[in-house]
């Protein structure tokens, strides 16, 4: 009889080494790009990757995208208001594995009190142990949403019929973990 217990492994995103940001069109042609500056996650395994949970709460205030008054619009009540909205979350509930170190983390992203299932692929690049005895992981992680399906729908025209802002946000993080034994 083998009575070996799995290990179960807790990973803590490191906030100095993890950009977590966001891209939509702007005006038909033009991206804007931002970042949240403030968030905290868990990543939760056990040695093969078994029963993984991601978890991810971010600080709708701390969004930035390098213009005050956007940052504003952003942050009232036409779009993400931050004021009642205080956090986006995402939890995973099921992480699965594909080929060559990506994984495709299925879970609920919840926005302005908005819950919707999505799915991100994340990539695997990487596990070291580092000179303070750390062991670290680094995950690229992308995706997109339809803005509109989590109750951003402020929305304007162009003089030429064009959006404003379209629908999709393209979602990408560069995420490096800490794991604590």
């Amino acid at each position: 009889m083998n009575t070996a217990v799995a290990s179960k492994w807790v990973w803590a995103i490191d906030p100095y080494r993890t950009q977590i940001s966001f891209s939509v069109k702007h005006m038909v042609s033009f991206s804007v790009v931002g970042c949240f500056e403030q968030f905290e996650g868990t990543y939760e395994t056990g040695d093969g990757g078994e029963d993984a949970m991601v978890r991810l709460r971010l600080r709708v205030d701390s969004l930035d995208t390098r213009n005050a008054s956007r940052d504003a619009h952003l942050k009232s009540d036409s779009f993400l208001n931050a004021a009642k909205y205080p956090f986006i979350t995402f939890e995973s509930v099921s992480v699965e594995r594909a080929e060559g170190g990506l994984r495709r983390l299925h879970g609920n992203l919840t926005i302005r009190n908005v819950t919707r299932p999505v799915t991100f692929e994340a990539t695997h690049n990487g596990t070291i142990t580092d000179a303070q005895g750390s062991v670290r992981a680094e995950y690229e992680v992308n995706g997109a949403i339809n803005r509109k399906d989590f109750g951003l729908v402020w929305d304007s025209l162009t003089e030429l019929g064009g959006t404003v802002v379209s629908k999709e946000i393209r979602l990408n993080a560069r995420v490096e973990l800490i794991r604590r034994d």
